[in-house]
């Protein structure tokens, strides 16, 4: 459709002008209005999107229809999809701006040099049409966007584990199962049946579907689709994935939503004054300082683990103790927290013990 509306526009051009000019002029005019909608687009995109807790079943900017360059590909989330009207309206745009300019090119042929305003009246013509419908479809045409009404969602929870999570029924399978083997992995590193201190476990939804559209529910799931979330008796945890929005900004890679559960899982209150110290203590002597260090790295190293890559590992500290726990691999350092949630969580773990267990032969 654009190309073809953008063929009309020179042609009109062309022949208004009248000369060999004319396919330079139309070509750098085409090239100026697809880079002014591009600009469109990233500051009507950043101020369409809601930034709060909720979300509207409807939303975005009715300018999608008339701009010639328009960003469709975050339709693509579950529980998303495109307005049709917005669609056939657009469509609608494109003959408006077709059929204006080739009736400028029948004014032309018909009153070629007849009267000193031809030329005015021809680009009259070819811009008042479009100019008329692009303000009315600004004014009052339909959002681009519409979200899914309340749904219940498909859940999977694994077995052994406190660990589930939940989609949108029109989630894709591929993603899904990357969701499925990222917090089967996050899981790995823990007992079986680990929960919180209120006994929950941790439920991941998978993306912007779950938002609400008001502040009276918590999540957009129908009564039945609640019910099925509370049975799961888990602290919910969101994962953001196309839709960039507030409450889930903190969860788009798994290094977040590994911190979250840490949080749950092993709050290790004893350690709240050593956090303070990860990045400038550079020696681990004390349980809780070995403490807040393992619970500064482990974000991290299970995201790697979950990645299968291996990236920045925070902390400070150099010692025997800190290098011991910065050179285990992955493996071995999860079996190490696997069987020590306990300890870890009552700051009852030693330097030493450490050195004994994940330190090399020459170190202990």
């Amino acid at each position: 459709m654009t190309p073809s509306a953008f063929f009309a526009i020179g042609f009109t051009l062309g022949v208004i002008i009248g000369n060999r000019w004319a396919i330079v002029f139309s070509a750098l005019l085409s090239f100026a209005i697809i880079w002014c909608c591009i600009y469109g687009v990233i500051i009507m995109r950043n101020g369409a999107i809601p930034q709060g807790d909720i979300f509207p079943r409807y939303w975005g900017s009715s300018l999608y229809a008339i701009l010639p360059v328009s960003d469709a590909g975050i339709g693509a989330e579950p529980g998303l999809r495109m307005n049709p009207w917005l669609v056939t309206l657009r469509i609608f745009f494109v003959c408006v701006v077709i059929v204006s300019c080739i009736l400028c090119c029948a004014h032309i042929r018909y009153f070629w040099q007849k009267g000193s305003y031809w030329r005015i009246k021809a680009i009259s013509l070819s811009l008042i049409m479009p100019i008329v419908c692009a303000c009315c479809i600004a004014m009052w045409g339909p959002k681009p966007w519409i979200r899914s009404g309340p749904f219940v969602p498909q859940c999977t929870t694994f077995k052994d584990t406190a660990f589930s999570v939940c989609v949108h029924p029109e989630e894709a399978y591929i993603r899904k199962l990357r969701a499925v083997k990222h917090l089967k992995t996050v899981a790995s590193w823990f007992p079986k049946n680990q929960r919180d201190s209120q006994g929950k476990g941790i439920v991941l939804v998978l993306g912007n579907a779950f938002t609400p559209t008001n502040t009276e529910k918590s999540w957009n799931l129908t009564n039945s689709g609640l019910i099925k979330l509370r049975n799961l008796k888990a602290t919910v945890i969101q994962q953001q994935t196309d839709t960039f929005v507030r409450r889930s900004e903190k969860y788009g890679d798994m290094t977040g939503i590994a911190q979250e559960v840490l949080q749950r899982f092993v709050p290790a209150k004893c350690a709240s004054s050593a956090m303070k110290e990860v990045y400038v203590k550079k020696n681990l002597d004390s349980n809780a300082s070995v403490t807040a260090f393992l619970l500064a790295q482990l974000p991290s190293r299970i995201s790697n683990d979950v990645y299968g890559s291996y990236g920045f590992i925070p902390g400070e500290a150099n010692d025997k103790v800190a290098m011991s726990i910065n050179n285990a691999d992955d493996a071995k350092l999860k079996q190490f927290v696997k069987n020590h949630v306990k300890e870890l969580n009552q700051c009852l773990i030693t330097p030493q013990q450490v050195l004994s267990e994940l330190g090399d032969k020459h170190e202990k």
